[in-house]
């Protein structure tokens, strides 16, 4: 544990970088930290408490991404993007403790599992970096319910909200992409707006 705020938990690892990062219902806020150059295994995943105290929850992370909570709060699901799945927890939002780790989700196609969403009725909105791609998954049995294209390869996030959380927002990247692939892509890099036809869980 590390207090108090303001204290990079891994001020010493210089290569490392944070990556993701979301609220818990509780108002904490929970981060993940990978290698600059995308080494395996070298982040973690921290959690910054109300108390003002950082706790690492996971250790061994090598790309930190997607975090999302049920709407009881019962389960905490998390991408770490190299391995292409979703893992599973039993959550306790009092003490922010996670239990029984399982993964509930695989990626299907090309690409990898990148910045995630959760609906209200537990679905899994999940971006696919180089998958030109939001699919939808059911962590009850790990099935693919949709897939929604998208105008870019690089798909990093998604989040729902607009008045009613019935807007999808998906974010890209575009470093890296030749002035060709920029012209195929004019919206790579940018943030765009969908009607997913579901509708999102209050953060």
């Amino acid at each position: 544990k590390i207090s108090p705020i303001g204290i990079d938990p891994e001020r010493e690892i210089t290569s490392n970088r944070f990556n993701d990062g979301k609220c818990d219902p509780a108002g904490r806020l929970w981060a993940g930290t990978m290698s600059f150059d995308g080494s395996a295994n070298q982040g973690a995943l921290y959690c910054l408490g109300i108390d003002r105290i950082i706790t690492k929850k996971l250790d061994s992370v090598s790309i930190s991404n997607g975090i999302v909570w049920t709407s009881d709060y019962s389960t905490m699901y998390f991408i770490d993007s190299p391995l292409n799945t979703v893992r599973a927890y039993d959550y306790d939002v009092n003490t922010a403790t996670l239990e029984n780790e399982r993964i509930v989700c695989r990626n299907q196609g090309e690409g990898v599992f990148d910045g995630m969403a959760i609906d209200v009725d537990g679905l899994l909105w999940i971006a696919i970096y180089g998958g030109s791609a939001v699919k939808c998954y059911d962590p009850k049995d790990g099935s693919l319910k949709r897939e929604l294209k998208m105008p870019f390869m690089n798909v990093t996030s998604c989040a729902f909200g607009g008045d009613h959380l019935d807007q999808l927002y998906v974010t890209s990247a575009c470093q890296r992409m030749s002035e060709a692939e920029l012209e195929k892509q004019p919206l790579a890099g940018s943030l765009i707006s969908v009607n997913p036809g579901s509708v999102g869980v209050p953060s």
